[in-house]
């Protein structure tokens, strides 16, 4: 199962344990670290780069910014709201304010293309990278 985010609690209470794609992963709640004994599978970046991708801008450009009107100051107010809900699970302020940055330039390349797909794919495709440089960069994937 993809993503299956079945949380099973460690016996020692240390850590949890959930699977992604079938696998185990661990996250040790003393460090907040994921450590997952295999990489994740082409098919579940795609997953994660994509499903948010179009379900984010479906919400975000597709429903609320012609909602509240298709203009800059809507889409500064739509990317507002789309930065604090990318907010916790350990995301910092600064998570926050690149996601308030780049829900603007989205919006309004919505508002320039008068299409939304243009954010979707930018959307996903940043996701997309995103996905693979942790995959390359990140200690505990080694």
């Amino acid at each position: 199962m993809i993503l299956c985010r079945k949380f099973r609690p460690d016996p020692n209470m240390q850590c949890f344990s959930y699977c992604i794609s079938g696998r185990i992963a661990i996250l040790d709640c003393s460090t907040k670290k994921l450590s997952c004994p295999c990489f994740l599978q082409p098919l579940d970046y795609m997953i994660v780069a994509f499903v948010p991708g179009v379900s984010e801008e479906l919400l975000f450009r597709g429903a609320l910014l012609p909602l509240f009107g298709m203009n800059w100051k809507s889409a500064l107010l739509v990317a507002a709201l789309f930065g604090v809900l990318h907010l916790g699970n350990g995301r910092k302020y600064s998570f926050a304010l690149w996601a308030t940055f780049v829900g603007f330039v989205y919006g309004y390349a919505t508002i320039l293309s008068s299409s939304f797909v243009v954010p979707m794919a930018s959307h996903a495709t940043n996701n997309l990278v995103g996905g693979l440089v942790w995959r390359y960069t990140s200690k505990s994937s080694k």
